[in-house]
């Protein structure tokens, strides 16, 4: 395994006439894979045999509500 395997691509640097464009401040959020972080193993096996797509419905379903909501989780809201 490598050092950086699974982790979000680094983005290049830009420049514009002000310096530095920054990519958006969600960048890693949008780039996170739930299942890929093992989050999938948090789910029973009786779940996943009553509905075998219930880990990949679900997680994309809290990977929207994370990226909706992150700004007010990130500041303590």
């Amino acid at each position: 395994m490598r050092r950086w395997e699974g982790r979000p691509k680094t983005p290049p640097f830009k420049w514009g006439d002000e310096g530095e464009i920054l990519p958006p401040h969600n960048t890693w959020l949008l780039e996170l894979d739930l299942k890929a972080e093992g989050f999938g193993a948090f789910y029973d096996q009786d779940m996943i045999n009553a509905d075998p797509t219930v880990v990949d419905t679900d997680l994309a379903k809290t990977k929207e509500i994370l990226i909706e909501y992150a700004g007010a989780m990130q500041v303590g809201l």
